[in-house]
């Protein structure tokens, strides 16, 4: 099976989760989604591993160009719509506090990143994992509120074998990666449990 990388243009800042986003988890719930079953395991159009346990997808790496560069933001959310108090909604209109009291805080702040482009790399049929990637309405957390839409702008050949850019058990070496790694503990497949892994940083950095 052919290495590729599906580069993705980002429309949206996008929130960034705990655990960094990679190809194989978020094809994943495209697969579910397709079958309407998150209970289900379903094989994936990916190569599997046995030596790293996991398919080989890497994580999400943020893509900056000469002309956008890659930007850190806070996004506003409400953080929950029960902790509005009805009599907000009143003539004359009143400001809705940030903070509520006693009550927990009714607007959360985010961090979010907002790149030109961000790609994902794996090995195995290229096409099928970019039609899946169509299913998402967004990546990252609060996409059902619309950040991290995305479009898919090329799927391409990519011998540099970055789908190297993932998690791998702790015992396994890390000298084949030219990026910085740290230790951690997280499942190395989406319906795994989580185990002592090695992975690189959160936020992975290149320029287009």
């Amino acid at each position: 099976m052919p290495d590729f990388r599906i580069l993705l243009a980002i429309h949206a800042p996008i929130v960034e989760t705990l655990v960094a986003m990679r190809l194989d988890t978020l094809l994943t719930e495209c697969v579910a989604r397709q079958h309407q079953d998150w209970a289900s395991p379903f094989e994936l159009p990916l190569v599997f591993d046995p030596d790293w346990r996991g398919y080989r997808a890497s994580q999400i790496v943020y893509l900056a160009t000469p002309q956008q560069p890659l930007v850190s933001q806070q996004v506003t959310c409400v953080s929950s719509a029960a902790s509005l108090e009805r009599d907000q909604v009143k003539n004359p209109p009143t400001r809705i506090k940030e903070r509520g009291g006693g009550m927990i805080r009714r607007v959360t702040q985010r961090p979010a990143l907002l790149p030109a482009y961000v790609a994902f790399h794996g090995q195995g049929e290229a096409q099928a994992c970019a039609e899946l990637l169509t299913l998402l309405d967004g990546i990252g957390s609060l996409h059902s509120l619309g950040y991290g839409e995305f479009s898919i702008v090329s799927v391409d050949d990519d011998p540099s074998t970055r789908w190297r850019y993932r998690s791998r058990p702790a015992d396994q070496a890390t000298d084949d990666l030219d990026c910085r790694t740290t230790r951690d503990y997280e499942p190395l497949m989406a319906y795994d449990t989580p185990e002592a892994v090695i992975r690189p940083h959160r936020i992975l950095r290149a320029t287009l």
